[in-house]
């Protein structure tokens, strides 16, 4: 064993593989990198070499994959969703008519009466689309946010028809109307005479 020690290094001839005896012992062959620690016998496995690229005239061209989208039907787990949008917009789309009526305009009553199967079925389409349609003319099937909405307009109708009402912004017969659907609230703003 050969030690060779010039301030920073000390290089080993010999094999380092611990034995049960102590090192291994073999001479390491010359020429050798200077990190060399084992003998040819017990230098470890060396990884699989790399595969060689060919080059020149027997490299084959790069192929490309490119991805094109093309547009694509939607996921139709909504269907049952829109259908309950559409039996909610025609049951809400309902009321519209019925107060055209009730204000004294048949004619606007039945015009929108006859197109309210044909917009409940494209609300049912875009609900496919935009989900939060459903909070709105489906609020069985989801948070019930409609009807708290409609609850609060049910609420402050009868006090903007009063105050409309008793600035004299809309005629007496419409408010009259108007508070016999919200239980006659409306009245008050005629009846101060403010």
């Amino acid at each position: 064993m050969t030690i060779t020690n010039d301030d920073t290094t000390a290089i080993f001839d010999v094999c380092q593989y611990a034995t049960a005896g102590g090192l291994c012992g073999v001479p390491l062959p010359d020429g050798r990198h200077p990190n060399r620690k084992y003998c040819d016998e017990h230098q470890p496995k060396q990884s699989k070499p790399k595969k060689k690229t060919p080059t020149g005239d027997d490299v084959p061209p790069r192929t490309v994959n490119v991805n094109i989208k093309t547009p694509t039907t939607p996921k139709r787990k909504g269907d049952a969703d829109a259908e309950a949008v559409r039996a909610g917009a025609t049951v809400m789309l309902g009321f519209l008519p019925m107060a055209f009526a009730m204000a004294g305009d048949s004619d606007c009553a039945q015009a929108i009466n006859d197109s309210i199967p044909a917009i409940a079925h494209q609300l049912g389409e875009l609900s496919i689309y935009h989900p939060g349609l459903k909070k709105i003319f489906a609020p069985m099937e989801s948070s019930g946010e409609a009807m708290a909405w409609i609850g609060l307009t049910m609420a402050l109708a009868p006090v903007l028809v009063s105050v409309l009402a008793h600035h004299k912004l809309i005629p007496p017969a419409l408010a009259t109307t108007i508070a016999g659907m919200f239980g006659g609230v409306a009245q008050a703003g005629n009846a101060s005479g403010h």
